[in-house]
């Protein structure tokens, strides 16, 4: 919120910045699953796990990723039973599954037909989101996790499709996933939050893993440390330092699945109109008349800074 200095007005200006940190897999295994994390139209997030113990599921993941690309709103459903939205991404597994195992050496060629012995399904995870004003929609599946905290009260929420009764991860069952033959296991969950006051963070379950300890020991600075982030190089850094401490505990940590998006309010980037609380203006104005010109005045020169921005960006884009 950015508050004006004149009497009685105020000018809210809100607008939400995503920030996606990923992690370094230059000399990864090509088989190692990862997760993907595709951005469309600066305000839906397509965040993807492949699952462990499936068939190639990078690949169905990328297909997922290029199908949200084209049309992001398929992924924020109020049902998931018709999913003939993907049928173009199923028909082309096979074409992109060839391109893949010609690549491979022929040791992993022999990893790869032991693994189709065992599953010949691919499945993803996925956190699918889109941001509408100061509402958060929220379609889930799977062991990644939705936190979304608010800065004023200090509580943290955390949402995924795998949380038990006593808001635990069941680990008991298969992971949730969305299958390459468009079958399920488990069932996406679909919600919406208030993002106001609020900071969101979307992470897989072995960084969720670290961050709930962490939080549970000092919030402040567990929440601090993320924000501090400015580049993949720092969290990159942050990521080497994460596993060699849950190595020391004991505690499995997949780097190579540790993307990290974040959420948060941005007053750089505001929608100048949008954002003015028009009501509350005219309704000063008719309890105290002589402040109509103090308010025309303000109007009018917000204007001319959005027209001044407006040539300025159209220059440089010529």
């Amino acid at each position: 919120v950015i508050l004006c200095d004149a009497p009685h007005i105020k000018l809210k200006m809100m607008a939400y910045s995503i920030q996606h940190f990923s992690s370094d897999t230059i000399q990864s295994d090509p088989l190692q699953v990862r997760c993907l994390t595709q951005i469309a139209n600066k305000d839906s997030i397509l965040f993807v796990t492949g699952v462990q113990n499936t068939y190639i599921p990078n690949i169905w993941s990328t297909l997922l990723c290029d199908e949200f690309r084209k049309s992001p709103t398929n992924f924020i459903r109020k049902s998931w039973l018709d999913l003939s939205f993907l049928n173009a991404a199923c028909s082309r597994f096979g074409s992109e599954l060839s391109k893949f195992k010609s690549t491979l050496s022929s040791e992993k060629l022999f990893i790869l037909d032991n693994q189709y012995e065992k599953n010949k399904k691919s499945g993803s995870s996925f956190v699918s989101i889109k941001i509408n004003k100061n509402k958060l929609k929220y379609n889930m599946l799977g062991d990644s996790f939705l936190f979304i905290y608010n800065k004023h009260n200090k509580k943290l929420h955390a949402y995924c499709s795998m949380i038990d009764q006593n808001g635990r991860l069941d680990l008991s069952q298969p992971c949730h996933c969305l299958y390459n033959d468009l079958t399920f296991i488990g069932s996406p969950i679909i919600g919406e939050k208030s993002l106001r006051d609020c900071i969101c963070f979307i992470m897989s379950k072995d960084l969720a893993n670290w961050f709930i300890n962490n939080y549970k020991s000092d919030q402040s600075q567990t929440i601090n440390l993320l924000l501090s982030l400015k580049n993949n190089d720092d969290y990159n850094k942050l990521l080497r330092k994460i596993q060699s401490q849950q190595l020391y505990n004991k505690v499995p940590f997949n780097k190579d699945t540790a993307d990290l998006v974040i959420i948060q309010q941005d007053t750089e980037k505001y929608n100048i109109f949008a954002s003015l609380d028009i009501p509350r203006i005219l309704y000063k104005i008719k309890q105290n008349k002589k402040v109509i010109f103090l308010s025309l005045t303000i109007i009018l020169l917000i204007y001319f800074i959005f027209e001044v921005r407006s040539c300025e960006s159209q220059k440089l884009e010529d």
